[in-house]
């Protein structure tokens, strides 16, 4: 059992963002988000940013926040934070444990 985490993640992602991703990191995702860590409260809101893509248009960004406190592992978040830089730009990614 994992002890209780205050998260404050904020990341800017395509809208897109899980069109090409991997089935494993999609998995974690689904799975992350879909179960209950009901302490975490993930919000999206458009940038009104749109940057470049690989097909000569662009694509809209969106800012996600991940906020909350809930028994997670380090491991857990440092999963989040690879598969959140791999497919979009962290801004903040902090958490620190509450029952240390």
């Amino acid at each position: 059992m994992s002890n209780v985490k205050q998260v404050s993640v904020c990341t800017e992602i395509p809208f897109n963002w899980m069109d090409d991703m991997e089935t494993e990191h999609r998995a974690f995702m689904a799975s992350a988000f879909l179960s209950p860590t009901v302490g975490l409260n993930i919000h999206f809101r458009e940038t009104g940013e749109m940057r470049p893509n690989e097909h000569g248009g662009k694509t809209a960004m969106v800012t996600a926040t991940i906020d909350g406190s809930e028994a997670v592992s380090d491991k857990w978040l440092e999963r989040l934070r690879a598969i959140l830089r791999q497919y979009g730009e962290i801004k903040s990614f902090t958490y620190f444990d509450i029952e240390a």
